[in-house]
This record gives C-alpha cells, sequence and structure tokens, in this order.
C-alpha cells in the first residue's frame, strides 16, 4: 500500500504465570525497576503486544512489564507430588541445571558441570529429583542423573571429537563439556566456551549447515544483539553473547549457540562460511 497502515487493534486476554517467580517491572527493559513478583498460577491481563522482549499487563488494577515467554491462556498444572526414595550417590551425564522447585523454569539455583558427583536428597517429584546442594536442596532433571561413574578422560588421547566431526570442515559443538570447535579433518583450529538453551528451550542436538549469516543481526522476538550469527537450525544461531561475557553459565540462551569471546568468534565466522557442517551433541 503506498500508505502506512494502522496497526491492528489488540484484544487483551487472561494468561496464567507459568515459572516459580516473575517480576512485575515498570518498564520494558531489564534494568527498570521491580515492584513485586508473580507466582506460579498467578492470573493477569495481557494489554498489548511484546516489546524488546517484554510483555505488557494489568495486575490487581495495576500496569506492569514481565519477561516474555512465561504467560500462557491455559492455568498450568500444579507441582507434581514429591515421594521419598533413596539417598544415593549419582553422576551428571550433561551441564545440569538446578532449580529452586521441580519445574522447568523455576527459579535457577546454579549448574553442575558434566560428571559431577552429587547425593539425592531423599525425595523424586515426576521427573525430578532433589539433591543436596550448596548446604540445602535442589531439583535436577532425573534423566540426567546415573549410578555410574564418568570414566576420566586421558591426558594421552586428547579430545574425543565426535566422528561426525573428523571429516572436512565441522564446528563441532558439545554440550558435556560446553565446548564448541572449529575442526578440520579432525584437527581442532579453535575450542571456545559456549553456553546453550534451558530445559524449556533447548539448543536442537544433530548434525546442520550453516544456511545463513548476519554479522549485525537483533533478534526479532527478543530484541537482543547477536553479533556474527551464523544460524544452523531455523532460528537457532551461533553468536557472540554479552550477557554470556557478563554473566557466564549462570544464565542460558534461548536455544542459540551462545559464544563469550568476541575474538573466538570472529574467527570461527571468517573460517566458517555457509555451508559448513555443524554438529551439535552431548
Amino acid at each position: 500500500s503506498p500508505t502506512t497502515p494502522s496497526p491492528a487493534p489488540f484484544d487483551p486476554y487472561t494468561a496464567y504465570v507459568t515459572v516459580s517467580s516473575l517480576n512485575l517491572r515498570a518498564a520494558a527493559s531489564s534494568d527498570a525497576a521491580v515492584s513485586s513478583a508473580l507466582s506460579r498460577g498467578d492470573r493477569v491481563q495481557v494489554t498489548g503486544k511484546d516489546v524488546n522482549g517484554f510483555t505488557p499487563i494489568r495486575h490487581d488494577g495495576d500496569a506492569y512489564w514481565v519477561t516474555s515467554g512465561y504467560l500462557s491462556r491455559n492455568r498450568p498444572e500444579p507441582l507434581p507430588a514429591s515421594v521419598k526414595a533413596p539417598v544415593r550417590t549419582m553422576y551428571t551425564t550433561t551441564v545440569l541445571n538446578v532449580r529452586v522447585h521441580p519445574l522447568a523454569g523455576s527459579q535457577l539455583l546454579g549448574t553442575l558441570e558434566s560428571g559431577a558427583r552429587i547425593t539425592t536428597a531423599g525425595a523424586v517429584a515426576g521427573s525430578w529429583t532433589s539433591i543436596t546442594y550448596q548446604g540445602g536442596t535442589g531439583w535436577v532433571r532425573s534423566q540426567y542423573l546415573t549410578t555410574n561413574r564418568p570414566a576420566p578422560t586421558s591426558p594421552t588421547t586428547g579430545v574425543a571429537l565426535d566422528k561426525r566431526c573428523t571429516t572436512g570442515l565441522v564446528v563441532c559443538i558439545s554440550k558435556s563439556d560446553r565446548q564448541l570447535r572449529l575442526v578440520q579433518d579432525g584437527k581442532i583450529l579453535i575450542s571456545l566456551d559456549a553456553r546453550f538453551g534451558s530445559e524449556e528451550g533447548p539448543t536442537r542436538e544433530g548434525t546442520f549447515t550453516i544456511g545463513w549469516r548476519s554479522k549485525d543481526w537483533v533478534s526479532t522476538i527478543y530484541g537482543s544483539k547477536m553479533p556474527y550469527a551464523m544460524f544452523f537450525s531455523g532460528g537457532q544461531a551461533i553468536h557472540y553473547s554479552s550477557d554470556f561475557a557478563a554473566r557466564g553459565y549462570a544464565g542460558n540462551s534461548h536455544g542459540c549457540v551462545n559464544i563469550r569471546s568476541m575474538g573466538g568468534i570472529q574467527y570461527v565466522w571468517n573460517h566458517a562460511p555457509v555451508g559448513t557442517t555443524v554438529v551439535v551433541y552431548r
């Protein structure tokens, strides 16, 4: 049309909080003041479209902004009831988030390394297991625990690459040790710290190719900058993350592979053109 169209009208709707704690902010910014927090199952009215990764809502007659992605039109199920379970020593099979409640999206207490030794705390709830953590208790996904001690890595054998990473030029991404490696015919050219999505928004695993790239991309969903973005699976990309550089593993991506070294991501960008194979594995 030769004229600017009028904005489509927005119909407010009722939604429910899906996480254990959701901050109420005065503006659509992570720097905005927080007045209080909502709990899982609390009802709000969504009053407009998302802006910069935040959703405008009304609660108890007042207007606020909340982080997008944690509201649903459907009332969430209650937390699973916990039952007693034997206390035993176990090991993690991957990098694993420790949460306050047995719920994806619950407050994050910390992260366990792959192969970490833990002691269960005597309870399970659905697909979650309680563990002792930093003098208290937390919850982790049961499927990522094993009673078998992981085999130590031999210093003489170097890094055990997935076999898919040994032929040609491959961006080889291991969730187990949280590393992105650019590999040429089995030789590692560079190894970089990497951060991934959470349980509710995981980084997809498998064999892909870099489909397209953008050096100055900005997320159309969250409004966050994604320098040196190399897209390999739909909206999931390898890119530099200032949040990863600032907070480390205290956070997570929305499914992308975050890199915290600017020099490192620039090296990968310069050596991994469109069409390069990407392998993501545990």
